[in-house]
Parts: C-alpha cells; structure tokens; sequence
C-alpha cells in the first residue's frame, strides 16, 4: 500500500504543468510523477462551481502571509 504521506502535488514551470508525485525522504525529489493539470482544475472547477451554476469567487490564503482570490465562471464554447 502507498503511504498517502510521500504523495505530493506540484507545479513545473519549465512544462507549464501539475504533477501528482511521489517522494521519498527528500520532498521536493519525485520518485514517480504523472501529469495532473486536468484533474487538478476539474476538481477546483466542480468544487467552485458545487450549488453556484454563475461562478463563484474565493478567497485563498496560504499560511496568512499570501492572500489570492479565485474566480471561476462559465463562458461560451469556443467556436471550432
């Protein structure tokens, strides 16, 4: 079984992409790593979105120090 502890999500900005990782002791050397982009923003879409169809907007703060706020609306479909 997988110790759900050494899993870890990241962001490359060499490839512009979220990974799912995992890692051994050192947290921040990946032993196995898949691309995660779509699954990470279909959850933060489907979680901003949950009973609010219009959009919604949060507030996102990470250990107090840097403050973001996220907005998420639908938009017409790009025509093909």
């Amino acid at each position: 079984m997988v110790n759900m502890n050494n899993i870890g999500i990241g962001y490359s900005c060499l490839s512009k992409k979220l990974y799912l990782y995992r890692h051994g002791k050192d947290k921040h050397t990946a032993l196995d790593k898949r691309d995660a982009t779509r699954d990470v923003h279909a959850a933060i879409v489907e979680a901003m979105l949950d009973g609010m169809p219009e959009g919604a907007t949060q507030n996102v703060t990470f250990d107090g120090k840097q403050w973001y706020e996220i907005t998420v609306k639908p938009i017409p479909r790009p025509e093909e």
